[in-house]
């Protein structure tokens, strides 16, 4: 595929329009406000002689499902969907080029790039909230490490044979895998559809199916809901024998998963009206 100056520069013009409103900024405070939350709770608990630390707290906040799909997750989505362009305006330009795969792997490169920022930027923010407030060591708290009775908001114990920077490390990395394989449906069905509410209701309906699995008893039909594969404490590290994926099973999964979303948009963008609206017969 060969991109000339042309392409260059529309491609350079959808990364404008997303990224350089500054929109992502958003995910700062929203960050705060989980890591807070985490920070504030953990006092419900009493315990003497037993304390917290920057690192315990991070992780908590990064591997709290409610947050991911509540909080983080609709952020994450309206950056996607507010760089989504006028697809009457790509049509016009796209069909008459016959490039049309440009665009859709211009845009993959941007849902992957815009939830690099928002993980990035909000652990960053987070990090240094956090250990402005708490010792910032990259050890686990002796709270942690042995939960004082009726602590109901601690995380998987399999979680402690890493580190608190290996912990956040593949907390943000299954974010950012679940956050692209899930932003590129979404893309792909509002433009497909010509509806930015279409895209965003579908993404809804994913992460609300990874809630209801997360509460639902344990069987093997888990392992097919993201939120298996997004939630770090729903992984195993250094057991012999466990019903949860490794991490590497969860990287497959979403390389899996993004393959086929991929593939997909390019066949059926290939198929698009874009001057009618919906998908030629």
């Amino acid at each position: 595929m060969h991109l000339n100056g042309k392409w260059m520069r529309l491609i350079r013009l959808d990364v404008r329009h997303t990224f350089f409103r500054m929109k992502w900024l958003w995910a700062i405070p929203i960050y705060l406000v989980v890591i807070w939350f985490e920070w504030d709770r953990t006092f419900i608990v009493p315990h003497t002689g037993t304390m917290y630390h920057a690192g315990d707290i991070l992780v908590r906040s990064l591997t709290n499902f409610y947050a991911i799909v509540f909080c983080f997750s609709p952020l994450f989505l309206h950056l996607v969907h507010d760089g989504i362009q006028n697809p009457g305006w790509l049509g016009s330009i796209f069909l008459r080029s016959g490039e049309i795969r440009i665009w859709w792997l211009a845009k993959a490169v941007s849902v992957v790039t815009t939830a690099a920022l928002v993980t990035l930027s909000g652990t960053v923010s987070s990090t240094l909230f956090a250990c402005v407030a708490l010792p910032c060591t990259n050890t686990w708290g002796t709270a942690t490490r042995y939960p004082p009775e009726g602590d109901i908001f601690g995380f998987n114990p399999a979680i402690l044979h890493l580190s608190p920077l290996e912990a956040a490390l593949f907390a943000n990395l299954l974010l950012l895998l679940g956050w692209f394989g899930i932003g590129l449906v979404s893309v792909l069905v509002s433009v497909v559809y010509q509806s930015r509410v279409a895209g965003f209701t579908v993404a809804f309906i994913i992460l609300m199916s990874g809630l209801a699995a997360f509460h639902a008893p344990s069987s093997p039909w888990q392992q097919l809901f993201i939120n298996v594969h997004m939630d770090l404490n729903t992984h195993r590290f250094g057991q012999a024998a466990s019903k949860w994926p490794s991490m590497m099973e969860s990287i497959l999964y979403w390389a899996l998963w993004i393959g086929i979303v991929l593939f997909l948009g390019l066949h059926k963008l290939r198929r698009t009206d874009w001057f009618m609206g919906g998908s030629r017969s």
